[in-house]
């Protein structure tokens, strides 16, 4: 679960300030400037060369995201649901390699499960 001082919570609280710094704020800032000059926004979508310019924004923006989802979406079904070798490599992760006490509780779990229990573990011994 998520707390206070996980990295999770530092990742999206970044991803939160950027999102804000980056799109948020120059989209207040214009808005802003527009309602205190007092222009009109009739010139913007009148114009025949404004028209053309929002709609080259918008194919290029639709056709960016429906892109990406049909390379994303099947990638990511695979990704997560196909068993693949060395599967690990390919993801970006945070977590550590695994401390000495796990790879000894798992080791000792993988024989004691291959002798049926009855055959000693260094961990057994200590």
């Amino acid at each position: 679960m998520w707390g206070y001082r996980s990295s999770r919570t530092l990742a999206v609280g970044a991803a939160v300030a950027a999102f804000g710094l980056l799109c948020v704020l120059p989209f207040g800032y214009m808005l802003a400037q527009l309602i205190t000059s007092g222009a009109s926004v009739a010139p913007l979508i009148l114009e025949a060369r404004q028209r053309v310019l929002l709609s080259n924004t918008a194919v290029l923006g639709v056709g960016t995201a429906v892109l990406a989802t049909l390379i994303g979406a099947p990638l990511g079904l695979v990704l997560a649901r196909v068993l693949c070798w060395r599967r690990g490599l390919g993801r970006i992760r945070g977590l550590p390699a695994k401390s000495s006490v796990q790879r000894q509780s798992t080791e000792s779990g993988i024989s004691s499960r291959l002798c049926g229990g009855s055959c000693a573990t260094s961990a057994d011994a200590s």
